[in-house]
């Protein structure tokens, strides 16, 4: 008779435990799917940060590049500006040399016929002179 419930109680044991291990099994399969899942979601977390830092690595060399193109930019308007006023004080300097060549050359002609004026008498005179002479 203590056999009848005491078989009944390990038949209900059993059956538990059974049960229990069943769901240890389960949550076992459970756990490692959310293991497997873990290290997926790291390893696109890990993707994805690469991603950023590279990312702002290269923001970081293309903003150095534009500062550095900017100061080149610059440079250059600050070398164009330059010459620019170079240029303009040649033209200044060409004008004025322009200006006084052609006053020096009128200066010269009015000597030279100033010059050529006696002279041409004197010619003409020691021609009419050596004319008459004959």
């Amino acid at each position: 008779e203590e056999r009848g419930p005491r078989l009944d109680e390990t038949r209900r044991l059993s059956t538990t435990l059974f049960a229990k291990e069943k769901e240890v099994n389960q949550l076992n399969d459970d756990l490692k799917v959310a293991a497997v899942e873990a290290r997926k979601m790291q390893a696109t977390i890990d993707s994805m940060t690469l991603i950023v830092e590279t990312g702002h690595i290269e923001n970081e060399k293309s903003s150095a590049e534009m500062r550095d193109l900017r100061d080149r930019i610059e440079a250059a308007r600050e070398f164009a500006a330059e010459r620019s006023e170079e240029v303009s004080t040649l033209t200044t300097s060409l004008k004025q040399l322009e200006n006084e060549m052609q006053e020096t050359k009128e200066v010269f002609n009015k000597k030279l016929i100033e010059e050529r004026g006696p002279r041409l008498d004197k010619t003409q005179r020691l021609s009419t002179t050596l004319f008459a002479k004959e």
